[in-house]
């Protein structure tokens, strides 16, 4: 039996060193709702302000301007089919993407 807590032991130093638990904390600040790229701007404004007053660490400023660029890409992304499919209707161009070998 002790030689078995004894295994559990060393097998959890090495898994916390291989894999050391997380020591980062919830971030919880005021951003305004971003719906457009636009809003984009003020979230940034909002991240860079709680940033300098030291409301946020660098590197947790550096985490969510990442998450605002993932929002960025997924606005940009609907943008673009909005505007392919108007553009598709106005033409009425079907576009086959798998062109069928003869």
């Amino acid at each position: 039996m002790a030689c078995a807590k004894f295994i559990r032991a060393r097998i959890q130093l090495v898994f916390d060193r291989l894999a050391p638990a997380r020591k980062e904390g919830h971030v919880k600040i005021k951003l305004p709702p971003i719906n457009s790229l636009l809003d984009l701007l003020d979230a940034q404004s909002a991240i860079i302000q709680h940033a300098a007053s030291s409301q946020l660490t660098p590197a947790e400023g550096h985490a969510m301007a990442g998450l605002l660029d993932l929002r960025r890409r997924a606005i940009e992304s609907v943008e673009l089919e909005r505007r392919r499919t108007t553009i598709e209707a106005r033409s009425h161009v079907q576009y086959d993407l798998c062109p069928r070998h003869a």
